[in-house]
């Protein structure tokens, strides 16, 4: 632990004064080792947590394994912003490592909230790790979790060009959810799949379903029609939608 601490210093000497206060925070406290570290963090000490949380996301090396039980306890606070620490440090370190991915995983199953897990599920769309690929699908297809939760599913789908999450996302476009239905359409033309582009074209000039917050799905089956036809994908649902 001490080694990966140094190194972070390191890193990030002449990068950001947050972190550094950090490093400084934790040797001052005598955090150092995994089992301080924890200790610090078991007794509720915010200050060394958030510290641990900023130099996780901001590692490039690979993490102490002892490290993980840092995570597994501050996962378990009740307190939103803590969890939502937590998670942000798991950004850290080997781009898609497992450990990381199946803690954000297990968070986007069982989180306290919908705020919670869709962050989670942004997480794991970001790590480029196909393995999370079953287990995202499962979440889309699994009828008992929330339409918000299933949407955020297939967002995070849009991210993955492989073969389960595409044949996952075409069956999806019939789902009865307007939520689910819009994210699955933007999906789609993300990954320019043009298998899907009679279907979208049939939900572009037919479906009248209405996400709450982001709006009809004919639209965003529209332009997912152009994505695909054109080349291009949008940074946000909805863009160019008046192109």
């Amino acid at each position: 632990m001490r080694s990966w601490l140094d190194s972070i210093s390191h890193e990030v000497s002449t990068e950001e004064e947050t972190i550094r206060t950090c490093v400084d925070l934790l040797k001052q406290k005598g955090g150092v080792t995994c089992s301080d570290i924890l200790n610090l963090v078991s007794h509720g000490n915010l200050e060394a947590t958030h510290a641990i949380c900023v130099l996780m996301s901001a590692s490039k090396a690979r993490f102490p394994i002892a490290l993980y039980k840092v995570v597994d306890l501050i996962l378990q606070s009740d307190e939103e912003r803590l969890v939502i620490a937590g998670l942000s440090a798991l950004k850290g370190g080997p781009r898609g490592e497992w450990e990381s991915l199946r803690r954000l995983l297990r968070v986007a199953e069982t989180g306290m909230n919908t705020y919670v897990r869709s962050y989670a599920l942004s997480e794991i769309a970001s790590s480029g790790n196909n393995r999370c690929v079953p287990r995202v699908c499962r979440l889309l297809n699994n009828k008992n979790q929330s339409d918000l939760i299933r949407g955020a599913a297939a967002e995070a789908l849009a991210s993955f060009r492989d073969s389960t999450a595409l044949a996952t996302l075409r069956l999806a476009l019939s789902d009865k959810s307007a939520e689910v239905r819009f994210w699955v359409c933007y999906a789609l033309g993300q990954l320019q799949d043009e298998i899907a582009l009679p279907d979208l074209i049939w939900h572009a000039e037919n479906d009248l379903g209405i996400s709450k917050q982001w709006g009809p799905v004919n639209k965003e089956a529209a332009l997912a029609v152009k994505y695909i036809r054109q080349g291009f994908v949008a940074d946000e649902p909805g863009e160019l939608q008046n192109g």
